[in-house]
């Protein structure tokens, strides 16, 4: 079976899983073994925050 594609993932969703935003105009991205679609700004946010809470661990 081949892997769903974002634009396959997005016909079952309307809006952000993160914000909650409906889709508008805006890049959007999927996580690999994720089936939900986000906004790229809020993933990229999401990532961000993370590494920076593992820096801090190990700092």
């Amino acid at each position: 079976m081949d892997k769903p594609t974002v634009a396959d993932l997005m016909s079952d969703s309307d809006k952000c899983y993160i914000c909650l935003s409906p889709f508008e105009k805006q890049a959007v991205a999927s996580v690999e073994n994720c089936q939900h679609v986000f906004c790229l700004e809020c993933i990229l946010q999401c990532v961000r925050s993370y590494l920076n809470k593992q820096v801090k661990l190990y700092s």
